[in-house]
């Protein structure tokens, strides 16, 4: 099987893109990235020809779309089959979009996969051609390593207590003044908020192994991968009611799901950084088959389908 992944290139393949193709070339499939450059429609539109090109020379059997927009550029441009993944922003967006994105959806994609069922119940469409798929997590990457030695390699205070925001606290969506306003209500010398993001994506095990919580206050999200990946190390995690956080989070021990309430997420924090120690967040996504080979094969089950 031929698959042809479309993503975004503005700012270099998203690592989470890059992963999956890792995994599904792992397979065995064969797998080419085709990366859009340029903002907007113009943008987008200027990176028809040489699209048009790579699909008539690669030849796919699937192009695989990542984000609505990308997925309504290869329909603009191909015959083909064209699956496309849904990101949070895709369909927790209104008005306009909002329509364009369902009528792809429900006429135009011959799949689309969203990454959780409060995704799915967001589009609000009544069709078998919507697959729930997290994006998945590298366990040879993202796994518990000792936190005195991450302390040390990224420089951080041995002895206070380190709660990890990592999101870009300009993106309004992610309520970084929340998550502020929690530690100032904990009015604690000891307790730090370290603000990591735009870091090498291989890099986030060593910040997330070096902390002693992560703080998710954001207003809405698909699956979010940060969480997942400090489960993975076994960082204990506190986060808003967002996207599929409760089912992952479900029993796991020493984290918490939280209203958007400042004193709630202070409150919580201060039992997470109590010295109760890592969680077993790593058991659970093993058992939530959320490793980026289980991911692969469910992806390749919805191909198969397809093209049947």
């Amino acid at each position: 099987m031929r698959v042809l992944f479309v993503n975004s290139g503005n700012n270099g393949i998203c690592p989470i893109v890059g992963a999956q193709a890792k995994s599904l070339r792992e397979t065995g499939l064969q797998l080419e990235l085709f990366s859009i450059m340029g903002k907007g429609f113009w943008g987008y539109l200027k990176s028809f020809p040489r699209m048009r090109k790579h699909i008539k020379e690669f030849s796919p059997d699937i192009i695989h779309a990542h984000y609505s927009l990308c997925g309504i550029a290869a329909s603009m441009i191909t015959k083909k089959t064209v699956i496309t993944s849904l990101m949070g922003s895709d369909v927790k967006s209104s008005g306009l979009w909002r329509i364009i994105v369902r009528f792809f959806v429900a006429f135009v994609w011959r799949a689309t996969i969203v990454k959780s069922e409060d995704m799915n119940r967001s589009l609000s469409l009544k069709t078998s051609n919507i697959h729930v798929i997290p994006n998945g997590v590298d366990l040879n990457l993202v796994k518990p390593a000792d936190k005195t030695v991450c302390r040390k390699n990224v420089g951080w205070n041995h002895y206070n207590k380190i709660v990890l925001f990592a999101a870009n606290p300009k993106r309004p969506e992610k309520s970084y003044s929340l998550a502020k306003t929690a530690i100032d209500i904990l009015n604690r010398s000891d307790v730090e908020l370290k603000v990591v993001y735009g870091v090498a994506h291989e890099s986030m095990p060593l910040f997330m192994n070096a902390a002693d919580a992560l703080l998710l206050t954001s207003l809405w999200e698909g699956s979010p991968n940060i969480v997942k990946e400090a489960m993975a190390c076994n960082l204990p995690v506190v986060s808003t009611d967002v996207g599929d956080v409760r089912w992952l989070l479900g029993g796991v021990s020493n984290s918490f799901v939280c209203r958007h309430e400042a004193e709630e997420i202070a409150s919580f924090i201060a039992t997470v950084i109590s010295d109760k120690g890592r969680s077993d967040g790593n058991n659970k996504i093993g058992l939530l088959q959320l490793s980026n080979p289980s991911v692969a094969e469910r992806i390749i089950s919805v191909y198969a389908a397809t093209l049947r």
